[in-house]
């Protein structure tokens, strides 16, 4: 309980428009509550459909600033000694569904963040690097593995990832 809470009051001092703001955490007798600000837009599952539905026809240049934003997000939380560990479509988020033309996004979902130092079980089959799985090594480079699995699931429109198999 004490990680988990130190882990979140050092992600309240993370200030970068990519990264979604924790404004504060709490607890009670038996849960411990973030509050963080609301994004509207939809995740990176719905990118496309939503950008069609408002009359946007994504392109593969207006795809590219949408990860560009998240490319920047994504090093300013490395610059910081912090390793996100669960990139995915559902983790990064629209920030304000009314500019289309150019949406602003967020990463979101720090619940299986670490810093540089030691190993770290988990994160999402399918978005998981090989040495996650083979010895439970989260690095930098991992969040990048991660982050190729989420853009190929966006280009090719198949959540999961290239790597996810149904056994």
């Amino acid at each position: 309980l004490d990680d988990i809470k130190e882990e979140f009051m050092s992600l309240r001092q993370l200030d970068h428009p990519s990264i979604a703001r924790v404004l504060d955490i709490f607890e009670d007798t038996v849960n411990i509550y973030v509050v963080a600000e609301p994004y509207f837009g939809g995740d990176l599952t719905t990118l496309v459909s939503k950008a069609m539905e408002h009359g946007v026809t994504p392109t593969v240049e207006w795809i590219g600033r949408v990860f560009k934003q998240v490319l920047e997000g994504l090093a300013y939380l490395h610059s910081q000694m912090v390793i996100h560990c669960d990139m995915k479509e559902p983790n990064i988020m629209v920030a304000h569904d009314s500019e289309w033309t150019a949406p602003h996004v967020v990463i979101i979902d720090f619940g299986m963040a670490k810093d540089f130092s030691g190993a770290r079980e988990g994160g999402t089959p399918g978005y998981m690097p090989p040495e996650v799985w083979q010895s439970s090594l989260w690095t930098p480079k991992g969040d990048i593995f991660s982050l190729a699995a989420t853009f190929w699931a966006v280009f090719n429109g198949s959540r999961g990832g290239p790597f996810l198999v149904p056994d």
